[in-house]
């Protein structure tokens, strides 16, 4: 594919960077999104060196061009490297330590990876020891052992003013020992607030009390035996242990259409000659297995989690207005009936007797379509539906029902060779198995005018002509900007992460939209967007590809001197085949790359949607200043977009 970057104007852009790059790369920054591996789940802890601006203007002069000048220019036809250019790409002309900026704490670490930029081409040291770590730049990179408590680490270079940093390498901390009670009382009896739970299950009780303590549970008119957890925890002559114990008890089914308080557990203890109760703060309510104890989500979009913890994360999201029975409530979490958890602040809890039997569906009836096909049920509320797809098999939790009801299809007109119904997760189930050449690039619920839509999207085909892309949406996420600059290189905030995501983010915009494409940011150049906005954009548009683009680090006690290159990220199985095809394609796009030779599923935040395939790029590493010194690189800028929009075309064949 020919590279449509006109001559003149790529000369324009590599002189701006190696002469005008420190003034203009200065301002303030963008956008939150913390999917990564230096920042999977917060941002980065660098602190900044100054407030920066996205130097999106060293391509504002080709991007302002209208697409029919630059399809008239003479093109570019741009190979990949296998060497790093000769030439530096930004010569520094002062020195800095990046990591860390300022004085640090770690414990019981071996050593500390420090990187930062000096003149170029003058000798550094550290500690009087030569620094061989650098590049033509003069970006450094060297890992320091440190011993226990202060190390001092003094940078110099001639004509320079040196720069010293502690780093102060603590004990690791002395395990707590085991708590003592000291009286002999109980404590933290549960529940601590209110429980619902469903007639038939257990029901789990739990305590503490000194260690070897006889203990039982009252609850409903029925007395519980509890057990110690840890029977190996024995009391001495001058300390009484502190113990969890714990019990459960299956609720009877009785009152099948009723909630019913069944009051608070009041738990016993004898230990030695004396024997105590206390009484539980929170009742424990029995729901009815056919109880009319409805939620309704009340906040435009929510994650619906497989558990009671937002821990370990999720694929799936509920709209306002999608309602389901209750199964459960614990803590601050809601247990619909359909199978999945949600916060307690996002729904409203009523009784609600117009579905009393759970018959919400009609049966459904499947449509065939070019680019998808629907599953059409008349449904006069928005159920809750739960969806699995593991790469064959889709399967669909069905809120407000007693049973799942039938599907008419034919299956030569279907992307599944057969649909069935039963239960999973204890919830009426569709049982969808794909054909073996089908691809189903994502899937989403939607309802309107009474009706409940299952949309199943089917891959695009390209078009024909000079604009195979035409028809295709993407959203395009630049990883951090606004007051995240991501993760810090060797130039610090003057060029950090979330310049380089929006660089490149840019730069394959400009390629798509000359094939046809309609290309949504999650943000602009300096406007912050936090990790749920990003996806409502996503949601918004529903793109027939989400891309969110990111550099990656690794922790400032790890020597990041051998480790370089590409890594490729997705969550779900739908997103499996786009992940996959873009490794293959881009892996050695850096020549040093040295990665593991496969893609990486992770719970990333703007990843998780079901509803189009959606990955992450790590282009390379930002604390490797070989890596650094090729990301920064214009030349290696397109070299990258050009790959990428390759694989697309590729992708869709």
């Amino acid at each position: 594919m020919k590279q449509l970057y006109p001559k003149p104007i790529f000369l324009l852009l590599l002189l701006t960077l190696s002469l005008f790059a420190p003034l203009i790369m200065r301002g303030d920054a963008s956008a939150l999104d913390t999917n990564v591996i230096k920042s999977a789940a917060e941002p980065s802890a660098q602190p900044f060196l100054k407030p920066f601006h996205i130097p999106h203007n060293i391509i504002a002069t080709a991007r302002a061009m209208p697409v029919e000048t630059r399809l008239q220019a003479e093109p570019v036809h741009l190979e990949r490297t296998t060497n790093l250019p000769a030439q530096p790409t930004l010569p520094m002309d002062r020195m800095i330590v990046v990591q860390p900026m300022n004085n640090r704490s770690v414990t019981d670490a071996v050593g500390w990876n420090f990187f930062g930029s000096g003149v170029a081409g003058v000798p550094m040291h550290v500690n009087g020891r030569l620094i061989t770590n650098r590049t033509a730049e003069g970006f450094f990179s060297i890992f320091m052992p440190l011993e226990r408590g202060q190390n001092h680490f003094t940078f110099t270079q001639e004509g320079q003013e040196p720069i010293t940093r502690i780093i102060t390498n603590n004990a690791p901390a002395t395990p707590a020992p085991t708590p003592t009670i000291g009286a002999r009382h109980m404590r933290d009896p549960f529940p601590r607030s209110d429980e619902w739970v469903q007639s038939g299950e257990a029901l789990a009780l739990r305590v503490i009390a000194p260690a070897g303590a006889v203990v039982y549970a009252q609850i409903g008119g029925v007395t519980v035996p509890m057990a110690q957890t840890n029977p190996d925890l024995i009391n001495t002559e001058t300390a009484i242990f502190s113990a969890e114990f714990t019990g459960t008890h299956t609720l009877p089914n009785t009152a099948p259409n009723d909630v019913t308080d069944i009051g608070r557990p009041i738990y016993t203890m004898t230990f030695r000659d004396y024997t105590t109760s206390i009484t539980a703060a929170g009742h424990i309510h029995q729901i009815g297995t056919h109880a009319p104890f409805s939620a309704r989500i009340t906040a435009p979009a929510v994650w619906a989690y497989p558990g009671p913890t937002a821990i370990g994360g999720t694929h799936w999201k509920l709209l306002e207005g999608q309602r389901d029975r209750i199964s459960a409530i614990t803590g601050d979490w809601v247990r619909l009936a359909s199978g999945q958890y949600v916060s307690l602040d996002d729904v409203e809890i009523y009784m609600d007797d117009a579905f009393k039997d759970g018959e919400a569906l009609s049966q459904g009836r499947y449509i065939q379509g070019e680019r998808e096909d629907v599953i059409l049920w008349d449904a006069p509320i928005f159920p809750a539906m739960w969806a699995e797809f593991d790469g064959s098999r889709l399967i669909i939790g069905v809120g407000m029902q007693s049973h799942a009801p039938a599907i008419t299809y034919h299956p030569d007109y279907s992307i599944f060779q057969s649909i069935s119904t039963g239960t999973h997760n204890h919830a009426p189930a569709y049982f969808m198995t794909l054909k073996e050449d089908a691809r189903l690039d994502g899937f989403y619920f939607e309802h309107e005018d009474n009706q409940l839509r299952l949309v199943l999207r089917k891959r695009p085909a390209l078009s024909p002509g000079d604009y195979p892309l035409y028809g295709l949406t993407f959203v395009i996420d630049p990883g951090h900007g606004g007051t995240d600059p991501g993760a810090l290189g060797p130039m610090g905030a003057e060029m950090a992460e979330a310049h380089l995501n929006w660089i490149n983010s840019v730069n394959l915009s400009e390629l798509l939209e000359e094939l046809g494409a309609h290309v949504i940011f999650t943000r602009s150049a300096e406007a912050g967007l936090t990790r749920s906005e990003r996806v409502a954009v996503s949601r918004n548009a529903m793109p027939d590809m989400f891309i969110s683009i990111h550099a990656n680090s690794t922790a400032e006690t790890t020597n990041a001197g051998n480790i370089h290159g590409f890594s490729m990220w997705y969550r779900n199985a739908n997103s499996r085949p786009l992940a996959q095809h873009f490794f293959g394609a881009l892996y050695d796009i850096n020549p040093l790359t040295n990665r593991a030779m496969s893609i990486n599923q992770a719970n990333f935040y703007v990843v998780r949607p079901s509803w189009a395939p959606s990955v992450l790029f790590e282009i390379s590493f930002m604390n490797n200043i070989q890596d650094f010194a090729w990301m920064i690189n214009p030349q290696n800028q397109a070299a990258l977009a050009q790959g990428i929009a390759d694989a697309i075309l590729d992708y869709f064949r």
